[in-house]
């Protein structure tokens, strides 16, 4: 991974690469972002321009030795640290990312813009409760104690450290703090709010935002060869989370988009029948496509909000989804977006904390089927 290979976020670039150039490189910092942040590609691809032998002022030369073991994950100075859970047959002191590097580096080959649920689904640990464990800590210490393999420096990437049980937090304080010479923490969060203010206060913390949309869709043109209109209306449903964006992919599709579009016309035209058939449908449906449909659903309604005020840019939009949101905007006004959007977020928070999705779709449909006549 290279900065070359992520858009944008040149402002974040710079800053990293400065701080190596510059001779003034924090030893412990704090990637944070929201979900579908791209602070671990940066952090992968900070770690690469550190240790690569022919660096330039901007990104790791991508072909030196040191750059051919990152690309790999295998590079010996560079220890990752990432939450796990319970395993049949395994003892909990032996449940440390040592044990599970392997997988983690597949993981990582496959896709570096993941998340936990991703991880989970890798590893077969759905539904169960994930932590990097205190004896991870220890696992910490003792690698941070032996000398730097290249005499370069040692990093650590701790993947969530939101996860990190507290035993774990307070295990590596010291170290965190007063580091061996020549050693350096990276961890990546996507809810620091639930880091202890004991790490963070010894970080210096690095905001990372979420993709903007023409970046996501000129990644995806590049990296998909994917049509300039199916770029856009991908990105236009990402809301900056390329990794629940791309889930969408691997199930294929325009599902999200087409499903939402055919639900609103049937809450619009009060098809009792057809928006009970929807309900059944959205509760077949797993929480990544739940969280797209939000979320593609709250952007129609930006949209809406936008050609309604006459502010809109139709950089992004493919001529289909223009003429749907115009259409739709000519049904709303200011006030109904204001309420469609207020039902949108209710229905996912309540899906977020694991309401039965069918009813409250269901709910949600006669909720917008009434707005409509309002």
């Amino acid at each position: 991974m290279r900065f070359q290979d992520i858009p944008g976020m040149d402002d974040v670039k710079l800053k990293l690469t400065s701080s190596v150039n510059n001779n003034t490189l924090a030893h412990a910092q704090l990637l944070a972002g929201k979900p579908g942040a791209w602070n671990l590609p940066l952090a992968l691809a900070f770690s690469a321009y550190i240790h690569c032998e022919n660096r330039n002022d901007h990104d790791a030369c991508g072909q030196c030795g040191s750059c051919s073991q990152h690309e790999k994950f295998i590079h010996p100075d560079v220890s990752y640290v990432f939450p796990l859970t319970s395993q049949k047959g395994v003892k909990s002191d032996d449940v440390i990312s040592r044990n599970y590097l392997k997988n983690f580096r597949s993981f990582l080959s496959e896709n570096p813009y993941r998340d936990i649920e991703d991880w989970a689904a890798y590893i077969e640990g759905e539904n169960k409760s994930f932590n990097i464990s205190k004896e991870e800590s220890r696992q910490i210490i003792q690698n941070l104690s032996l000398k730097s393999f290249t005499g370069g420096f040692k990093i650590v990437i701790i993947w969530l450290p939101e996860y990190m049980h507290i035993n774990a937090a307070n295990g590596i304080l010291k170290v965190l703090e007063e580091p061996a010479e020549k050693t350096l923490f990276l961890l990546v969060s996507q809810n620091s709010d639930r880091l202890l203010t004991t790490i963070l206060s010894r970080t210096r913390q690095i905001q990372i935002r979420n993709p903007k949309d023409i970046e996501i869709k000129d990644w995806l043109k590049s990296k998909m060869d994917l049509s300039d209109e199916k770029a856009a209306q991908l990105s236009l449903s990402s809301d900056g989370n390329i990794s629940s964006l791309l889930k969408i992919l691997e199930q294929k599709d325009d599902m999200v988009m087409d499903f939402f579009r055919k639900w609103l016309l049937a809450c619009y035209r009060l098809d009792q029948r057809k928006m009970i058939e929807y309900a059944d449908s959205f509760g077949k449906m797993n929480k990544v496509i739940h969280r797209s449909f939000f979320s593609y659903g709250q952007n129609v309604m930006r949209d809406c909000l936008l050609i309604i005020s006459k502010a809109h840019s139709t950089e992004l939009i493919s001529d289909s989804y223009k003429e749907f949101v115009i259409k739709l905007a000519a049904l709303l006004n200011i006030s109904k977006i204001e309420l469609f959007s207020q039902q949108l977020g209710e229905t996912a928070y309540y899906l977020e904390r694991n309401a039965n999705s069918k009813l409250a779709f269901l709910n949600m449909s006669v909720k917008m089927a009434h707005l409509f006549r309002k």
